[in-house]
């Protein structure tokens, strides 16, 4: 550029005064058309360079603001079309994030109805379980539970049908506990209160019957029922006469597997003449007079249990087991008294035994008929049940009034 200018008279900064940052302007801003504008000059040579200097200039100017508008015009489109592209991004990411939604929704409604139709189908099966049990709902699993002993395990159980399984309350499992038991133990207080209301419904219904069977096969919380009884109800007379009996039958039965246990023949003679029912109780194992009078080798108590009451000879225990199961594996004369007696050798007990597997492996037998050798007939490890407190409902004032004038005997005279 500087050639140019001092080619065409342009002189030196100290000939012309130019300084050095005023060259530097006019090379930035007008040396390159200006260099190429003098170039097509010298080239072409016109005859009035001047103008034809003017008019390249001018057409540079042209160009290059025409350029710049054309740059702003691209400038504009690109931001547009990014614009367009960031709006129909966004569009595609809401259709996106809708069809994600969508599809989450689906989703869960899928799995929603999916879980409905398990819970369904649990139920369903759970309810065919249930109907299942129910038609024969003393049947005994693997642990000696019956299908009430189940119930009461289940947290906030159902007893809509305790009424057709009432006779179940006193039946005890492999580990000697009653459906009550297991409620407690786990701490459903809900499921005891419902047991103990059962029971007392069924002194309401007078349903002595029941209650007398569940009395002999060692039912102990009597009194719990009461308990729940208010001070103005009145039970029925067959209801009232069975409270009253229930600490001496409880004592009697005791009585009874203690004289049998301590092989005492007469004592055994005598209570089983006093009270027949007694050869069919059962204690708070799960056991009958005669499982006990087996295991503990008493001979004349067996026979004398089994000429009182003959169907003694097949009752099972709380592991199924008929006295037979116990003979087989201990003795063999009360065996033959068994069969004698109409005992039946193929019945099996919860860990699918006949009396003829006892007989090879005795081992099982033998534990009990060491505890029995070594324990008295109530279980040591669990208090006796409470005395049945008796309320009796007066007739009239008079007859209080009588009461209260009579002195109240004292534990020895009573």
């Amino acid at each position: 550029m500087m050639d140019i200018l001092e080619k065409y008279g342009v002189e030196k900064e100290s000939e012309q005064g130019v300084s050095n940052l005023d060259t530097k302007y006019l090379i930035a801003q007008v040396g390159a058309p200006l260099t190429k504008a003098l170039g097509e000059i010298a080239l072409k040579q016109p005859q009035d360079p001047i103008e034809y200097l003017s008019g390249l200039l001018f057409k540079y100017r042209d160009n290059q603001l025409e350029l710049k508008k054309e740059k702003e015009q691209l400038k504009l489109m690109m931001e547009a079309e990014i614009e367009k592209m960031k709006k129909l991004a966004c569009i595609e990411e809401e259709k996106r994030l809708v069809r994600k939604r969508r599809k989450a929704i689906l989703e869960e409604k899928r799995r929603e109805k999916q879980r409905q139709a398990e819970e369904a189908r649990k139920r369903q099966e759970e309810e065919k379980a249930r109907e299942k049990i129910l038609q024969s709902p003393e049947k005994k699993d693997e642990n000696g539970q019956t299908a009430l002993h189940r119930i009461a395990a289940e947290k906030d159980a159902d007893f809509t049908h305790l009424d057709k399984m009432s006779v179940l309350l006193a039946e005890r499992d492999v580990k000697f506990r009653t459906p009550r038991d297991i409620a407690q133990e786990m701490g459903y207080d809900g499921n005891v209160t419902e047991i103990d209301k059962h029971v007392l419904s069924l002194l309401r219904k007078e349903e002595t019957t029941i209650l007398k069977r569940l009395l002999m096969n060692g039912y102990e919380h009597f009194q719990a029922a009461l308990d729940l009884k208010s001070q103005s109800e009145m039970f029925p007379d067959m209801s009232n006469m069975f409270i009253t009996t229930i600490t001496d039958m409880q004592e009697q039965i005791a009585n009874v597997f203690l004289s049998v246990q301590d092989k005492d023949e007469e004592t055994t003679e005598k209570l089983i003449d006093l009270h027949p029912q007694l050869t069919s109780s059962k204690n708070n194992r799960g056991h009958t007079l005669l499982h006990v009078a087996i295991l503990v080798d008493n001979i004349s108590a067996v026979k004398i249990i089994l000429e009182a009451n003959p169907e003694t000879v097949n009752m099972t225990d709380n592991f199924n087991r008929t006295p037979l199961h116990l003979a087989f594996a201990l003795s063999e004369p009360i065996s033959e008294i068994l069969l004698e007696s109409e005992a039946i050798d193929s019945l099996l007990d919860l860990l699918m035994k006949t009396p003829f597997d006892y007989k090879t492996d005795p081992s099982e037998i033998l534990k009990l008929k060491e505890y029995y050798k070594s324990n008295s007939p109530k279980v040591e490890t669990e208090p006796e049940a409470e005395p049945v407190q008796i309320a009796v409902d007066e007739p009239n004032d008079e007859e209080e009034a009588r009461e209260a004038e009579t002195p109240s005997m004292n534990p020895d005279e009573s």
